[in-house]
């Protein structure tokens, strides 16, 4: 099309045309309403519910008519679905934003509304909230813009419009006290460690817990422990308690020690163990994730049922019991990479609940038939999990094709291994190539007589080049301190994880023996998959051989590097065909090893899994 303008004729283009997924994002996020959009009836009431820190607690409630929504049904399942979006404004800037998702279950009164609760924490002031909810089966839209004064809220105080909302009657309130535990801070901790805890308010006594097991109570200051870690630097969890006179408890903190660099941990601050609830409940937990890494969301549960998703902290959602009868709370976060990692909390179970420990045994799990091919199609009725002879029931089965993988490449550069490393590196980049997908990462640790790290975990293959590249050899072999190091590295991550350790020769300078490493080995829950180059050592042999076997790996000897090829493609088939078997760990008494047995309903299939562990 063309126009006269003021310097001579001027050709108009026709506008771009809008991408539709760019647009379709730019509407989750958005507080704008479409014209054509249908009316969604709701209402929506705020309240000021107590105080998190400096801040205000500010509680919405938004209220659906149950004949305003549309549910939907999936299986036997029916459930009402929404998306919350919204804006908190300040003198008409943006204050900051959020979003949500709730599935409600269908199950309620006749006539009672669906409510939708979330909360912000906000100083004192004046502020402008806008509010969208979107019905994604039947359409509607509501939007309300609603002008707000947040009072200041003293410690411990609950205003009176909870009350008059009815929600969360008979909870605690915020407690004035506090403990604050610290440690000495070193990275990796072992052996006798000292922690101590400063308190204030109305604590009198402290009990400190090493992995939730009572050590010691301190009814008088300085408030500190000394605690036994092991001989190996694992991961812990120290907790204090702080008590008021009268017995009640008052403030908790914990740490995690050795949680590695990619430690991602979710917690359930509320609700508590071991206390009753009614009505409505209080969840909130609490993310650590990795250096560098983003929250993409957090999935509230009440038992089996996901209620709500949050995009974005405070990670808090209130949660209506349908009755008293022992109930669990189940958090999940996850990464942008697909990682997750997971938090429960069982409560209503009275004085049995001391009794209950939940803790999942996961076990990844690759079937082959008599000439080494895997097979993909089993059910979880094929397959039979026993520890120490008992049988036990599979609570997650997943044929695992899409869970991120972590593989990490422990490389012998000893001086021995000079005249092979040209094909070392070709072989690696190769296999990295080929396994490592957008949700993967890959790692390079070289060792001769102390490990180094070449490469973090990544998915960029430039930087796995370059630390491939860098590979020099000298100086003698360190294998068993080298391989704890490496196994320590994967602290924190869930999910498939994998070591590839390539060595000629046996070990001559470690501090660290076989049996120690195999222990710790059995404890990560690293797979290992062992190459042996060359290795005349039938000692050596032997325990290669069982550090992969025993952790669902598979051990190769090879005379020439040239065998490598075969190798690696064996070991990514194996990744890239395996199950996850979960089930309840038992309630036993001690830190005995625990034998794990996986057997399947094909008479000639072959299971290569973790072969037991240590609580």
């Amino acid at each position: 099309v063309e126009r006269e303008g003021p310097m001579g004729p001027v050709r108009a283009s026709a506008p771009p045309q809008t991408d539709p997924e760019w647009l379709q994002t730019f509407r989750a996020f958005s507080t704008e309403v479409a014209q054509e959009a249908t009316p969604l009836t709701a209402e929506v009431d705020f309240a000021f519910s107590g105080r998190h820190q400096s801040r205000t607690i500010v509680e919405a409630v938004v209220r659906v008519p149950r004949e305003a929504a549309t549910p939907v049904r999936l299986g036997d399942r029916e459930s009402y679905n929404f998306q919350l979006t919204g804006e908190v404004l300040r003198e008409g800037d943006l204050f900051e934003s959020f979003r949500y998702r709730f599935d409600l279950p269908a199950l309620g009164a006749f006539g009672e509304p669906l409510s939708l609760v979330f909360e912000r924490y906000l100083r004192p002031g004046a502020y402008s909230i806008v509010v969208k909810v979107e019905d994604l089966h039947g359409g509607g839209v509501f939007r309300q813009q609603r002008e707000i004064e947040v009072p200041a809220v003293d410690a411990g105080e609950r205003l009176a419009e909870r009350s008059e909302a009815g929600e969360l009657e008979g909870q605690p309130p915020a407690a004035e006290s506090g403990v604050v535990l610290a440690g000495d801070g070193a990275r990796l901790q072992s052996g006798y460690s000292r922690f101590s805890a400063q308190v204030s308010g109305a604590v009198s006594k402290v009990a400190f817990l090493l992995n939730d097991r009572p050590v010691l109570t301190k009814t008088r200051p300085p408030y500190s422990v000394e605690l036994d870690l092991g001989a190996l630097p694992r991961t812990h969890t120290v907790r204090a308690v702080g008590y008021d006179a009268a017995g009640n408890e008052v403030a908790t903190d914990e740490i995690i020690i050795n949680p590695g660099e990619h430690s991602f941990i979710v917690r359930l601050i509320e609700p508590e163990a071991g206390k009753s609830y009614s009505g409505v409940v209080r969840a909130r937990a609490e993310v650590d994730a990795p250096e560098g890494s983003l929250v993409e969301r957090v999935e509230f549960y009440l038992n089996d049922e996901r209620l709500a998703t949050l995009f974005q902290p405070p990670f808090v959602q209130l949660i209506r019991l349908a009755d008293t009868s022992v109930t669990f709370v189940r958090v999940v976060a996850f990464l942008k990479d697909g990682n997750s990692t997971d938090d429960l909390v069982l409560f209503n179970a009275g004085q049995f609940l001391e009794d209950v420990e939940v803790r999942l045994v996961e076990l990844y799990a690759t079937v082959v038939d008599r000439a080494g091919r895997p097979i993909p199609d089993l059910a979880r009725e094929d397959f039979r999990v026993t520890e120490d002879g008992q049988d036990q029931e599979l609570v997650r089965f997943e044929r695992l094709d899409d869970l991120p993988i972590y593989a990490a490449l422990l490389i012998d550069t000893s001086a021995s291994m000079a005249e092979n490393l040209d094909e070392v590196r070709r072989v690696a980049l190769g296999f990295f190539e080929q396994i490592i997908q957008s949700k993967d990462r890959a790692a390079v640790i070289t060792f001769s007589d102390r490990p180094r790290l070449a490469a973090k975990f990544t998915n960029d293959m430039t930087t796995v080049a370059g630390a491939l590249a860098g590979l020099t050899a000298e100086r003698s072999t360190a294998l068993y301190d080298s391989l704890l190091f490496g196994l320590y590295y994967f602290q924190g991550i869930k999910g498939q994880r994998a070591m590839l350790v390539l060595s000629d020769g046996e070990d001559r300078r470690s501090k660290t023996t076989f049996e120690e490493v195999l222990e710790y080995a059995l404890s990560a829950g690293v797979t290992l998959y062992t190459v042996g180059l060359d290795i005349s050592n039938r000692q050596a042999r032997v325990r290669l051989r069982r550090l992969a076997e025993e952790t669902g790996g598979r051990a190769f000897f090879i005379e020439s590097v040239e065998e490598l090829d075969a190798i690696t493609a064996a070991v990514e088939r194996d990744l890239r065909s395996r199950y996850l078997l979960a089930y309840q760990a038992p309630q036993k008494e001690g830190q005995s090893f625990r034998v794990v047995d996986v057997r399947v309903s094909e008479s000639d299939a072959e299971v290569r899994t973790l072969r037991g562990y240590y609580p």
